[in-house]
């Protein structure tokens, strides 16, 4: 979306000095460009130019030919011009060079312009900020734009479309769950690449990814995947083999996707079992982290549980009450307990 598409947009109150003259979105197209003296003196005669309407668009193709040499100059012009439809041109100018330069302008624009100074430097101030959206290259360079949006909500829209924009090139899964981690307004965006998720790619990265916000943005996509639900229960099933739990190195966490009773029961199973695990292995720390998700999901109230004990041993006998004697003796059986002295008599103790 263009500059001065942005500001057709917007959606705060802003001043209305140049609400006649504001530059034609029409405009943003770059048409062929000529070749143009790039001297200070031609600079200067254009940038009055920009102030009349029959010459103001020849203005803006020739100074965007010139490129870097008119930089500073449509800076000042910008920041202290005294027409509002000039320094709208100058904006528009350096947000259609391609530099590094004009790109840093914009921001000295943007800082330079202070928005309770005066009516026309707070239109200024808006249009150096959707100028910055518009100049950004990539989705790392947008997403750093962010705070401009929240400062400016009449941006909110040119921003989207031009995320929206970015995020049709974005195949990697990882990549548009970190983006969707820093914003989770850019779901929308990406739903292309996140709707064809597999169950397993997203389980990988919930499990095993080292940011913590990865592995939940996973776990929350995979929440609003109830119909495979059996499959995300599985998903927890233990490994005798383990020599750790499959989430070690970071958070843990399971899926709120309204469970039932039958998938709720094979998921609390693979959880106790894990639990049983750490606990015989004295790992405290994940048997905290699988008691927390018992309790907050209330997983243990869908399969008949009463409030999980955190010991450990009285936690199978409570799963076995609630499932089966011989759910909680396979739990044991995969382990090598059923012939340990502290964990085979509590069979007994299971109705």
């Amino acid at each position: 979306m263009s500059l001065l598409l942005a500001l057709a947009c917007l959606s705060e109150p802003t001043p209305t000095i140049a609400a006649q003259n504001t530059p034609s979105p029409d405009l943003i197209n770059k048409s062929e460009l000529r070749s143009v003296d790039p001297s200070p003196r031609t600079v200067s005669g254009l940038l009055s130019n920009l102030a009349d309407d029959a010459t103001s668009q020849r203005a803006l193709e020739d100074l965007v030919t010139i490129g870097d040499p008119a930089v500073p100059a449509l800076g000042k012009e910008a920041i202290h011009g005294k027409d509002i439809t000039a320094r709208g041109w100058a904006v528009q100018a350096l947000a259609r060079i391609d530099s590094k330069a004009a790109e840093q302008e914009i921001v000295t624009v943007y800082e330079r312009t202070h928005p309770g100074a005066t009516e026309a430097n707070a239109l200024v101030h808006v249009w150096a900020a959707a100028a910055q959206i518009q100049q950004a290259d990539d989705a790392d360079e947008l997403l750093a734009l962010s705070q401009l949006r929240w400062q400016h909500p009449s941006l909110q829209r040119p921003f989207q479309a031009r995320m929206a924009t970015m995020a049709s090139e974005i195949t990697n899964l990882r990549g548009a769950l970190e983006l969707v981690n820093s914003d989770p307004t850019l779901a929308p965006a990406l739903a292309g690449v996140l709707e064809k998720a597999q169950v397993s790619e997203l389980a990988e990265l919930m499990f095993n990814d080292a940011n913590d916000g990865i592995r939940r943005t996973a776990a929350g996509l995979l929440a609003s995947r109830s119909d495979e639900a059996r499959t995300i229960a599985r998903l927890y099933a233990f490994n005798p083999g383990a020599e750790k739990v499959p989430w070690a190195g970071g958070a843990l966490y399971v899926p709120s996707l309204g469970w039932q009773k039958n998938d709720a029961q094979i998921l609390v199973g693979n959880l106790v079992a894990w639990y049983v695990y750490c606990e015989d292995q004295g790992l405290s720390t994940e048997k905290q982290q699988i008691y927390n998700n018992l309790n907050s999901l209330g997983l243990v109230n869908t399969v008949g549980m009463d409030w999980p004990s955190f010991d450990g041993h009285e936690l199978l006998v409570q799963y076995g009450n609630a499932t089966s004697r011989g759910s909680a003796r396979r739990i044991l059986a995969e382990q090598g307990l059923l012939e340990d002295e502290d964990w085979a008599p509590l069979l007994e103790r299971i109705r």
